[in-house]
């Protein structure tokens, strides 16, 4: 089971669709003609911000908040324990 990271779904009244947004990680936003492809667009945004802003930089990755509902993304189980063990060597290196 992977990382599950809560997400903000606003409607587009003016044009449709759905703008989104990770709620621990603000700069993972984008849009989407319908909930469905939203969801699909902020991953693919959430995985590339994980890996440019946090692997690359040498920056732990912020894990999920807690919270309950249904709108969230959840990150591969593959990408999630690299984020596991990167966070974990970070925090090594760090005490």
């Amino acid at each position: 089971m992977g990382l599950k990271y809560p997400v903000e779904l606003i409607p587009d009244l003016e044009v449709g669709g759905f703008t989104v947004e990770v709620t621990d990680i603000p700069s993972a936003h984008t849009q989407g003609e319908d909930r469905e492809e939203a969801l699909d667009n902020v991953l693919s945004a959430l995985l590339d911000l994980i890996e440019l802003n946090y692997f690359d930089h040498n920056r732990p990755v912020p894990l999920p908040s807690a919270f309950e509902g249904e709108n969230y993304v959840e990150v591969p189980e593959d990408v999630t324990q690299e984020i596991m063990k990167f966070n974990a060597r970070l925090e090594k290196l760090a005490s």
